[in-house]
């Protein structure tokens, strides 16, 4: 499973890199290939298997030359060297055959297929996240994978969290650890939870139906939310008290549940996860979408 995480990734470096064309004689530069475990070169082979990416088309060679080698070319046929640079590239195209325009244009390019084309941008869509790319965000997954937390924010709370029950992942306990590992990552880095299911196609090659990522990140974000409760509650002014305040959504959505505790207002000592301050448990909903603001009010 993680060799095939790791084959993935490689892969959709390449591609990104090789789009929209690529100089077959030209080396992958290192910034590119350090981002890989297999030589660029092994990948690119493997691309061609798998029919992502092809040898570039003779016009598609041509569009890639300067208009002044085009005439150039055209000079020595003594043929017609007027018109734009699409005239020019169509005149050869017509009037000679492949091996004499090859023969004279050396340069060869590599370019995606359809397929390749089709895998990489759904991959830019999964990322299509301001300063996040595919390679971040696998560095990140691979620590969250091995339980590393040490460079982050909130380290303590995801170690925390990673040992939880989450009695919402039963049905896939198989991958209960790639969820969260994937939940944690997108936590970290920003990125939307309507993409988790994607990455997780994507990373382990495993359909998980996106409501098990809506219901692990909520519970994600309201489990931090309420240990920095409990953090800020200790250490507040003399004669204050912290305070909190359940809000519904307050759509058609909401259950009679989370209706009952909307605009319900808690010390922090009473806080309970999922009991007084959510998500709840008895949410009746596919998953909760209360949350919380906190307030200061003086001691009485």
């Amino acid at each position: 499973m993680e060799k095939n995480s790791q084959e993935i990734n490689e892969k959709l470096v390449i591609l990104n890199y090789i789009d929209p064309m690529h100089n077959v004689g030209s080396q992958i530069p290192f910034h590119v290939s350090s981002q890989c475990e297999r030589p660029a070169d092994e990948i690119i082979t493997h691309l061609i298997e798998e029919n992502l990416i092809a040898y570039a088309e003779i016009d598609q060679i041509l569009l890639r030359e300067t208009t002044a080698s085009l005439k150039d070319f055209l000079k020595i046929h003594e043929d017609k060297r007027s018109g734009s640079k699409d005239i020019l590239v169509r005149r050869i195209i017509n009037n000679y055959d492949k091996d004499t325009i090859l023969s004279y244009f050396s340069k060869r390019y590599y370019v995606l297929t359809t397929e390749g084309k089709k895998v990489l941008n759904s991959a830019h869509a999964i990322f299509n996240v301001p300063c996040i790319s595919l390679a971040e965000y696998r560095r990140v997954f691979d620590k969250c994978l091995c339980s590393d937390y040490s460079d982050f924010k909130n380290e303590k709370h995801y170690l925390e969290f990673k040992e939880m029950r989450l009695g919402m992942l039963d049905d896939f306990k198989l991958y209960k650890k790639e969820i969260i590992a994937v939940t944690i990552a997108s936590h970290i880095l920003g990125v939307r939870t309507e993409h988790n299911g994607d990455i997780c196609k994507y990373f382990f090659n495993h359909d998980i139906p996106l409501n098990y990522f809506y219901k692990t990140a909520k519970y994600l974000s309201g489990f931090i939310s309420f240990k920095q409760l409990l953090e800020s509650g200790e250490s507040i002014p003399d004669g204050y008290e912290m305070k909190y305040i359940i809000k519904s959504v307050n759509d058609e959505r909401v259950c009679d549940h989370c209706k009952k505790y909307n605009e319900k207002v808690y010390s922090y000592k009473d806080a309970i996860l999922g009991v007084t301050f959510p998500p709840f448990d008895d949410c009746a909903s596919d998953f909760c979408r209360c949350y919380v603001s906190t307030c200061l009010k003086k001691k009485i």
